[in-house]
C-alpha cells in the first residue's frame, strides 16, 4: 500500500505559509536572540498538558477514514447524525484524500463541506455530489482575500455563514499545516459552543521558522486552553512521519511535538466522570508503520 505522507512537501508548505504572510525558511540562521532566549518555564508545560492530558473518556469511540494517515477518532457518546439527527461537517485540508469525509457522510448522514485551495476537487465530492461539496478555498484569520500562489481564502465564520445549514449539528476538522493558529485564533470564543465535535492537527516548526514559533508560542498555548475551555479532549495522537518525527528542541520553545492530532467533544453534550480517562490507543494507527509510535515521554 502506498503511504500518504502526513506532512506536505516543502513546495506546498511554502504556499500554505503564505496565507499568513509567512515565508518558509530553510536557513534558520536568522533566528533572533530574543526568540532564542526561551519561553517562561511553565509555558511549554502548559502546552504539553493541553495537548496530552485527556479530560473525557469516550465510551463509544470509532476511527473513521483510511488506514495509517488520514483517519481520526470520533466520539459517539452524544448525538452526531444519521439515525440521531441531521448534521454538517466542515473539513479543512483534504489533499485529494477525503476518506474521513466520505465515512462521516456514510455513517451519520452528514452534509459535508470540504475546503482546500491546493487541489481542484476530491473523490468524495465527485462520487456523492448531493451531499459532499468541495470548495477550492482555504481558511485564514481574515478574508475573503486572494493569496498569491495559493488562491482564495476566507474565515471559518464566513464559510459557516455561507454554507452552514440552520438547525444541523456541526462538526469541524482542521488540518492546514500550521495555518490553524491564525485561522482558529481569530474565531470568537462563543462560536466553539456551536460545534459538537472538533478535530484538529496542531503543527509546530513545520512551515514556520523557530523564531516565528517562539514569538507566537504564548498565543498557541492560549488557543489550546481556549479549546479546552469549551471542549473535553477525548483523544490525542502523535504523528510519526516526516518532519513530525523529529524530537530535537525547537529553539526558544524546547522539546514539543511538531504534529499532534486532537479530538474534542463539546462540554454541553457529556459528563466527564473521573480520571484517568480511557485513551483508546488501540484505535491509533501510525502514519508510518515502519517507525515506532511517539509518546508524551519523548518530549519530557
Amino acid at each position: 500500500m502506498e503511504l500518504i505522507p502526513c506532512v506536505r512537501v516543502l513546495t506546498v508548505m511554502s504556499v500554505l505559509a503564505a496565507v499568513s504572510g509567512v515565508k518558509l525558511a530553510v536557513d534558520r540562521k536568522s533566528v533572533s536572540s530574543a526568540a532564542l532566549a526561551g519561553q517562561p518555564s511553565d509555558l511549554r508545560r502548559r502546552y504539553l498538558d493541553g495537548v496530552f492530558e485527556l479530560s473525557y473518556g469516550c465510551k463509544n469511540s470509532v476511527r473513521l477514514g483510511k488506514k495509517w494517515d488520514g483517519g481520526y477518532v470520533m466520539c459517539e457518546d452524544a448525538k452526531i447524525g444519521g439515525d440521531f439527527g441531521a448534521c454538517q461537517f466542515f473539513s479543512y485540508g483534504v489533499r485529494g484524500d477525503d476518506s474521513l469525509e466520505v465515512a462521516i457522510h456514510e455513517r451519520y448522514g452528514c452534509h459535508v463541506e470540504e475546503f482546500d485551495p491546493t487541489v481542484s476537487d476530491s473523490p468524495g465530492s465527485k462520487a456523492i455530489r448531493s451531499a459532499i461539496h468541495f470548495h477550492k478555498e482555504g481558511i485564514a484569520g481574515n478574508g475573503p482575500m486572494t493569496v498569491k500562489g495559493l488562491g482564495g481564502v476566507d474565515t471559518l465564520l464566513h464559510h459557516v455563514a455561507k454554507y452552514g445549514r440552520k438547525g444541523e449539528a456541526m462538526m469541524v476538522k482542521v488540518d492546514v499545516e500550521e495555518n490553524e493558529w491564525d485561522s482558529l485564533g481569530a474565531v470568537p470564543e462563543e462560536f466553539f459552543d456551536t460545534v459538537n465535535l472538533f478535530v484538529v492537527e496542531l503543527h509546530l516548526n513545520i512551515t514556520r521558522t523557530a523564531e516565528e514559533v517562539a514569538s507566537s508560542f504564548a498565543s498557541h498555548v492560549k488557543l489550546v486552553e481556549t479549546l479546552r475551555k469549551h471542549f473535553y479532549l477525548y483523544h490525542s495522537h502523535l504523528a510519526n512521519c516526516g518532519i513530525a518525527n523529529r524530537l530535537d528542541e525547537i529553539p526558544g520553545v524546547g522539546r514539543a511535538p511538531r504534529l499532534v492530532e486532537l479530538a474534542f467533544i463539546n462540554k454541553r453534550l457529556v459528563t466527564p466522570g473521573s480520571a484517568p480517562f480511557e485513551k483508546h490507543s488501540e484505535l491509533d494507527q501510525p502514519c508510518n508503520p515502519k517507525l515506532r509510535n511517539l509518546k508524551r515521554e519523548d518530549f519530557e
